[in-house]
């Protein structure tokens, strides 16, 4: 459980504090902080979508989090600019890293299901890509078994890689998952 939730399990619902557990995450949690603004310096920031080369297909994954459940979404388009899939789905978890995995695992999932075999998948959570980039060095991450099956799954296609990207480039895959989340139904 990260801090927030933590936190709030602590506020919320009168749960204990256990500060040892909490000081052993600090060095983890610092460590991220840190990498990700190291990465924020070096890395451009498009501000908006830039389509694949020809033949292949950008998968842009996204979720929604909201007080007792998230919602992933995926969006593929091909080098025209014209979606050829889209989808979402609810999930269990509020922690915001795990939604971002299960939607690229959802986004895969659709690739798979559209018979695509050469993608660029594209995530805002820049902890989440380097994660799945650099597996299995980055052990200690909490999905780690969620995050081999996606590059598990990831080897069943021609050509997949996986790239950060700033929010204005995901803006389609951000706005359907918070669209599904605000009507959810299922």
């Amino acid at each position: 459980m990260d801090s927030f939730a933590s936190r709030n399990q602590i506020v919320h619902h009168e749960a204990h504090l256990d500060v040892m557990q909490l000081v052993s995450k600090v060095p983890r949690i610092w460590g991220e902080h840190v990498a990700t603004w190291h990465h924020k310096k070096v890395i451009s920031k498009p501000s908006r979508w830039d389509p694949p080369a020809d033949g292949f297909f950008k998968v842009n994954c996204d979720v929604a989090v909201r007080e007792d459940f998230s919602v992933g979404a995926a969006v593929i388009k091909n080098h025209k600019g014209l979606i050829v899939g889209a989808c979402v789905e609810r999930f269990s978890t509020v922690d915001p890293e795990e939604g971002e995995i299960r939607a690229i695992q959802l986004g895969l999932e659709e690739a798979l299901r559209c018979d695509l075999s050469q993608l660029v998948v594209e995530g805002d959570s820049l902890l989440v890509i380097e994660a799945i980039r650099y597996f299995p060095e980055q052990r200690n991450w909490r999905c780690h078994e969620r995050i081999g099956d996606i590059v598990q799954m990831a080897s069943s296609f021609d050509s997949c890689s996986f790239s950060f990207v700033y929010r204005d480039a995901n803006e389609e895959a951000r706005l359907l998952a918070r669209w599904a989340a605000s009507v959810i139904l299922f």
